[in-house]
């Protein structure tokens, strides 16, 4: 017995160090969601009733714990845990902008994301992945976005 369980720490061992398994060692910290902006409007729903819409612009704001050799970073949103039904955008870890609500900027290990504006959105399942060159996942955060 002693010798299989050798055998396997050999293994697991020579993978980590060639890079065939490793642990995540980035996390995320301080992560927080916000609503930059809110406006609402009404829309007839035809039997002379209105809907009233809540339309809010969100960002999202974290920290890293480190940042090495990460080269992009992926936000998912969705309906579900680890879902993107709701919105999936993966940005450059240098910062980009996709358009004027969805972007993504660093300073150091402070990370800020313009998600874009949703409608009568009340909470979402949210996913942050910090991705290798290679497109590796380097470290995850899963939490809830309100």
């Amino acid at each position: 017995m002693k010798c299989i369980q050798l055998i396997i720490l050999l293994i697991l061992s020579v993978c980590t160090q060639n890079g065939i398994y490793a642990q995540s060692s980035i996390s995320w910290n301080q992560v927080l969601g916000e609503t930059q902006s809110a406006f609402y409007d009404s829309v007839s729903n035809g039997d002379g009733l209105y809907i009233i819409n809540t339309h809010e612009t969100k960002l999202l704001s974290a920290q890293l714990n480190d940042t090495a050799s990460i080269s992009q970073v992926r936000v998912k949103l969705g309906s579900q845990s680890g879902g993107s039904n709701i919105f999936v955008q993966t940005f450059s870890f240098s910062g980009q902008q996709v358009n004027e609500l969805v972007w993504f900027e660093r300073t150091g290990i402070s990370c800020r994301f313009g998600l874009g504006q949703f409608v009568n959105l009340v909470e979402a399942h949210l996913t942050i992945d910090a991705l290798s060159s290679s497109g590796a996942v380097l470290g995850t955060y899963s939490g809830m976005l309100y």
